[in-house]
């Protein structure tokens, strides 16, 4: 399905937003995504993204002061486990249009869903309590998020750039320490970008980048996925023993 958002709020069928969107950076492979196949070799996962792991090796880990400016509280816990889902790439594809928008300024974007996005978002609601996490600006995510849960039935917080924690390589990673009043270990992070959870590699689900296709399925797969980690009594431990992420 394609929409289009503006930040332009006059024309009923545009959504207001900011001009930027969140961008990716070094992990645009086509290649297939852990989260497809829930059992393969742990080893696989490193290999894959090793250009990656080793740009995070290099990592500065963020001071308590910085973690305290992104500081969370998500409220009384709706499910056992959280999830928190990217945004770009991994359950919309969005592309600038050329032509200027009907008020005479920012950009109109174009934005296709994911096959399988929405009902991943309605589906797993009932088993995780979902947060929506980009990098992009906030009102670009909010307009995107209503496409995809336009009664906000789902998704308990969206967070956006401000909540990232920006590292000097030039990376904005989404710690999860931010979430103040959740473990960690009832945490999962579905990014294609693995970038993004570079300080807790071992709750990342990375999957393929979204460009748009029609037969995507990898959401379908991500659904079979998540259905096994909530039955198991340590979901983080066996999510790091599938994927297999790690730093040398």
């Amino acid at each position: 399905m394609m929409s289009d958002v503006t930040d332009c709020a006059e024309s009923p069928e545009t959504i207001a937003m900011e001009e930027t969107r969140e961008t990716e950076t070094g992990t645009g492979r086509d290649s297939p995504a852990c989260s497809k196949a829930g059992a393969e070799a742990a080893s696989s996962a490193s290999l894959l993204y090793s250009r990656e792991l080793s740009q995070i090796n290099e990592f500065e880990q963020p001071s308590r002061a910085d973690l305290e400016k992104c500081r969370v509280l998500l409220g009384p816990r709706r499910q056992r486990l959280t999830l928190v889902l990217d945004l770009d790439q991994t359950l919309v594809y969005s592309v600038p249009l050329d032509e200027e928008s009907a008020c005479g300024e920012g950009i109109k974007f174009s934005v296709k869903i994911r096959p399988f996005a929405q009902e991943l978002i309605q589906k797993m609601s009932s088993k995780f309590e979902l947060v929506v996490f980009s990098a992009a600006d906030d009102a670009y995510v909010r307009a995107v998020v209503g496409l995809l849960d336009p009664d906000r039935k789902y998704v308990s917080r969206v967070l956006t750039k401000t909540s990232c924690i920006a590292v000097k390589q030039g990376q904005l990673v989404k710690d999860l320490r931010i979430f103040a009043d959740r473990s960690l270990s009832e945490i999962l992070m579905v990014d294609d970008n693995i970038y993004s959870y570079a300080f807790q590699l071992g709750n990342g689900i990375p999957v393929t980048p979204y460009a748009g296709e029609d037969d995507d399925n990898e959401l379908y797969y991500l659904m079979g996925y998540l259905d096994e980690l909530c039955e198991e009594q340590e979901p983080l431990h066996v999510n790091t023993q599938k994927i297999g992420l790690c730093t040398v």
